[in-house]
C-alpha cells in the first residue's frame, strides 16, 4: 500500500486527519528534529495498521511534510 501523507508535527496527540487533495494529512506529537518526526510516524504507522516497522518505508520526503509512505504486506 502506498499512502501519500501530509505531516502536521507537535501535535497534542497522535492522529489521522481529513483528506486534503491526494494527501491523508497525519497529525504527529514528535518534532521535526534530528528524524524524531520520521521515527515517530513510523511507529505510529506500525501500530495503526498492525504492521512491523520493518515493513514501512518513507519513499519519498524525508526531509519534507509532504511523504510517500510504503506499507508492505497490506
Amino acid at each position: 500500500m502506498i499512502l501519500h501523507i501530509k505531516v502536521v508535527p507537535n501535535a497534542k496527540k497522535d492522529r489521522i486527519g481529513e483528506k486534503t487533495g491526494d494527501y491523508l494529512k497525519i497529525f504527529i506529537s514528535a518534532p521535526p528534529v534530528d528524524n524524531k518526526g520520521n521515527i515517530h510516524l513510523i511507529n505510529f504507522l506500525s501500530k495503526k495498521y498492525k504492521a512491523k516497522k520493518s515493513m514501512i518505508t518513507i519513499v519519498r520526503g524525508e526531509r519534507s511534510h509532504y511523504k510517500t509512505v510504503k506499507i508492505e504486506g497490506i
